[in-house]
């Protein structure tokens, strides 16, 4: 599974990112809050995660969460201004779509879909999305997470018996040489959401779509295996379009053999291993770095790879959380009760991580029934309130998932975590009106 972006003091990006930037560019979308239609749980992470994908790629990414139609043209309306000067055009959405008449849409987040007459006007086709990522010069690809079932069904009066508004979307052959447009499912099919923090489909392409110097066609072709093995063989994705014959990946640009050196100098002759090694820590999963070690199995930064590539293990190992203690009935001061906590972090951020805040403002919000079910949102956003992640979970107080749970200790809510390097934990002390709460970071080396 992915793993969130792990910076290392060690890794310096000698490569141009403007030059890099110049020539890709990237235009996410992660729709979840539905106004008119159930809230889709996974999506804001997919984009999430994607947008920090396609950027340590060498990526400009533009990232949009929960668009209105108004927002949501004008992001394609934009998008399609900056692929005038680009090779490579990358569209993801994650979200509700449907299919129409023969014409795909994908779902803002306002729409009401009284009757299927009232769709090419809610929503945006997919046809839009093809034209503004037409101009780009060398590859153009749209990624969708969006074969849901349609939420509006229920609801939506049929104007004409011939259009079918129950299915996913439908198979399209782009009208552009050198484009992809790659469905999480197969055409009249649905996606899942699935049970973790990403939906199947998006957790296959943040593990395979930028590995360095892997083709993009293999890298889909192990996302359609990864998908079909998650799910059962219920879910099938694929793709429509085509690519010519040259290897194509969404890392090269930072990962090329391109000399940095200064003239007249001497090539350094570990340039190609130093680049594919600053592309494989910056994305931060632990396949990318294997697939670095088995590209150099030898050499300075094959030893540096080894080395993230223990801490990576070493954070997510059983080990890296206190062993459960005994459990403890929930006492009616916790149960039924939902408890808030907000709070400012100033981070000392090393140098990979210059594109991040330093100040991030955290909500966390556990509400609990009676019976010790636990729903949990944690929310981050900007000093100026732009939203930047949000994660929502379930499960149970006392119960532990792969990376922690919240526990009662002492009449207190404990939370015990290890996330990708970072550990943390928080002690929620209930009071009569509200609660106190302490929460305590272990960030990875060279990181406060």
């Amino acid at each position: 599974m992915w793993k969130r972006f792990l910076a290392m003091a060690v890794a310096l990006l000698l490569v141009s990112t403007a030059e890099a930037y110049a020539r890709r560019a990237a235009l996410v979308i992660g729709n979840s809050s539905y106004q008119n239609a159930a809230r889709l749980p996974n999506t804001a992470n997919d984009s999430e995660q994607m947008a920090r994908l396609l950027t340590a790629a060498g990526f400009e990414v533009q990232h949009y969460r929960d668009l209105a139609l108004a927002d949501f043209q004008r992001a394609v309306r934009d998008f399609a201004a900056r692929t005038q000067d680009v090779d490579y055009a990358v569209v993801f959405f994650a979200g509700h779509g449907l299919e129409i008449g023969g014409t795909n849409y994908l779902i803002p987040v306002d729409a009401r879909l009284a009757s299927d007459f009232d769709v090419p006007d809610e929503a945006v086709s997919l046809d839009r999305v093809l034209a503004a990522i037409e101009p780009a010069r060398q590859m153009r690809m749209v990624i969708l997470d969006a074969c849901r079932n349609n939420p509006f069904l229920p609801n939506m009066r049929r104007t004409s018996a011939t259009r079918s508004v129950e299915r996913g979307l439908g198979r399209i052959e782009p009208a552009a040489s050198n484009t992809l447009v790659a469905f999480a499912a197969k055409s009249g099919s649905v996606a899942e959401d699935g049970a973790g923090p990403n939906s199947p489909y998006t957790a296959a392409l943040l593990k395979h779509i930028a590995l360095p110097g892997l083709d993009l066609r293999i890298a889909m072709g192990r996302v359609r295996d990864e998908v079909l093995a998650a799910t059962g063989n219920r879910q099938e994705p694929y793709i429509s379009g085509s690519l010519g014959g040259t290897t194509v990946t969404l890392a090269d640009s930072v990962a090329s053999d391109v000399s940095t050196s200064t003239p007249g100098a001497a090539p350094d002759p570990d340039g190609a291993a130093r680049r594919d090694f600053e592309l494989a820590s910056r994305i931060g999963s632990a396949d990318g770095l294997k697939t670095y070690i088995s590209r150099y199995p030898t050499g300075f930064y094959t030893k540096l790879a080894r080395a993230q590539l223990a801490r990576l293990d070493d954070a997510t190992s059983p080990a890296a959380v206190e062993p459960e203690k005994a459990r403890e009935v929930i006492p009616t001061r916790i149960a039924g009760r939902t408890f808030s906590i907000s709070a400012t972090e100033i981070r000392d951020l090393t140098p990979d991580s210059l594109g991040s805040s330093r100040v991030v403002r955290r909500y966390i919000t556990l509400q609990i029934d009676q019976a010790g079910g636990l729903k949990t949102r944690n929310r981050s956003t900007l000093p100026d309130g732009r939203e930047i992640l949000t994660v929502n979970n379930q499960g149970r107080v006392n119960q532990r998932g792969r990376r922690g749970g919240w526990f009662v200790k002492d009449g207190r809510l404990v939370g015990e975590f290890a996330t990708e390097g970072l550990r943390w934990s928080g002690k929620i002390e209930p009071t009569a009106t509200g609660c106190t709460a302490e929460i305590s970071y272990q960030p990875p080396p060279g990181q406060k």
